[in-house]
């Protein structure tokens, strides 16, 4: 697709006018990415990139290992769980607790706001960036800010996460953008079980692994 980005690991490439016109706004230094194909280039993202694919440089080989085994799954198990992601005491206001689903290739972000919890995909839908590691504040403030209204579905105390790598900012409890647009986050459903942070997520069964 064309809005696939690439950068060659191509030193003699990597010289050339047509690489630098490229990479003029983007990377210019250091080692180049292979492949980043994003949501700020396509909307279809997550749809056409397998789930265990995405925002993920891997090697070419385990690409295609990876794809082979996708396409060899018609449709993988799955079935709902409440996960343990820390002890209530362990999350203090304004902080983030990052839960790593390696198995499904997902993380999920915890964050307490105003005393209340939130759960959303942690990788940045802009380009992965780690949103357990960016500021909160309230989406009155940072509407403020950025000079823009602030819905009538949404709250001007509602939480806003900005992710640290491109100040992307998305309200903790809708997982929209506060700019709008496309580019969302997934929003988990989160307890407090006996002293216990849990959130909502879907697992892979152990037949669909071993299938896979």
């Amino acid at each position: 697709r064309a809005s696939l980005i690439m950068w060659t690991k191509s030193l003699s490439f990597r010289r050339t006018d047509q690489y630098r016109t490229r990479v003029r706004s983007g990377l210019k230094h250091g080692p180049a990415d292979r492949v980043c194909l994003s949501y700020t280039h396509d909307r279809d993202y997550k749809s056409l990139m397998p789930k265990k694919m995405q925002y993920r440089m891997i090697p070419k080989q385990d690409v295609e290992d990876a794809a082979s085994s996708t396409a060899s799954t018609a449709s993988i198990v799955t079935e709902k769980r409440w996960e343990r992601v820390c002890a209530d005491s362990e999350l203090g206001e304004g902080a983030a607790k990052m839960l790593p689903l390696d198995p499904e290739n997902e993380q999920v972000g915890v964050f307490r706001h105003r005393g209340k919890l939130f759960a959303i995909d942690a990788r940045c839908a802009h380009m992965g960036g780690p949103l357990c590691e960016g500021d909160i504040e309230d989406l009155g403030i940072r509407a403020k800010e950025l000079g823009i209204t602030v819905d009538s579905d949404v709250q001007a105390e509602d939480g806003v996460v900005k992710c640290p790598r491109h100040g992307m900012c998305f309200n903790l409890r809708t997982g929209e953008n506060v700019k709008g647009g496309h580019m969302k986050q997934k929003v988990y459903p989160v307890r407090v079980v006996e002293g216990h942070i849990e959130v909502e997520v879907d697992r892979e069964t152990s037949s669909a692994r071993n299938d896979a």
